[in-house]
């Protein structure tokens, strides 16, 4: 029985490992050897705000790109606030509403 557990453990282990790996190579191939600005655009909803902008923020640093732009479809105001101290946690993030002119949000 000891022995069944501790092979689930290496192969969870292992698969784990494997993914982080896969992970790193594919930010060396993708990663800051471009010369342009990268920019990513993401729309928050209620409900998943905070998960949508945390995981972007994540793809953003390991993908080396420049900007995350959140917009925001109708959101209440709680989810606003939490958007907004997750942004304010990182300096190339912002949030803007999703009326504002598409030349607006990316200059």
């Amino acid at each position: 029985m000891s022995e069944i557990i501790l092979f689930a453990v290496t192969v969870l282990l292992a698969v784990y490992g494997l993914s982080n790996l896969i992970r790193f190579v594919w930010s060396l191939i993708i990663g800051k050897n471009h010369a342009e600005s990268s920019l990513l655009v993401i729309p928050i909803k209620n409900g998943t705000a905070e998960m949508d902008l945390r995981h972007s923020i994540a793809i953003a640093e390991n993908c080396g790109i420049d900007r995350v732009i959140a917009v925001e479809c109708d959101i209440d105001g709680e989810t606003k606030r939490i958007a907004e101290t997750v942004a304010n946690s990182k300096p190339f993030v912002e949030i803007c509403d999703k009326n504002d002119r598409l030349s607006k949000i990316i200059l």
